[in-house]
């Protein structure tokens, strides 16, 4: 996690043409986090992203004026969003709470699918948790 100090030293030092760079790169970084991560991220939790993204060396030579440094491609975009997420600890944790959540909204909407008498077999044969996560995996995966 960066410290807000650098990244406002950081800021006080750009010019005017070199913050509407940065802007530009940050409204960017959003959009990609949004794309990628959807709403598993808080909107707290991406705005941290987005302003330390500030402190990445190819970031700063992009506001430089250096060509080429920051990503094009929509994979190149994803890799860098990535990278920003796994290198921050609170990311990690609000994703982890995220999923968590959303599995088990699943859970409870397979759970209510099942009809009684279906739930109780699966229960008494010990296979009912087995088809819960099996069925969140399918619709996982089938979610993207």
């Amino acid at each position: 996690m960066s410290d807000q100090n650098t990244i406002r030293n950081i800021m006080a030092g750009l010019t005017k043409p070199q913050l509407r760079r940065l802007e530009d790169f940050h409204t960017q970084v959003a959009v990609e986090l949004a794309r990628f991560y959807g709403d598993r991220l808080s909107p707290i939790v991406a705005h941290v992203l987005v302003q330390e993204s500030t402190t990445c060396p190819e970031v700063l030579a992009s506001v430089e004026g250096i060509s080429g440094c920051i990503p094009t491609t929509h994979a190149e975009w994803g890799v860098f969003v990535q990278k920003l997420v796994n290198e921050n600890e609170i990311a990690q944790r609000n994703l982890a709470f995220s999923d968590e959540r959303k599995r088990e909204a699943m859970r409870q909407e397979e759970l209510a699918s099942l009809r009684p008498d279906q739930r109780v077999t699966l229960a008494r044969n010990g296979e009912l948790d087995r088809y819960l996560a099996d069925r969140i995996q399918e619709r996982l995966h089938q979610n993207g």
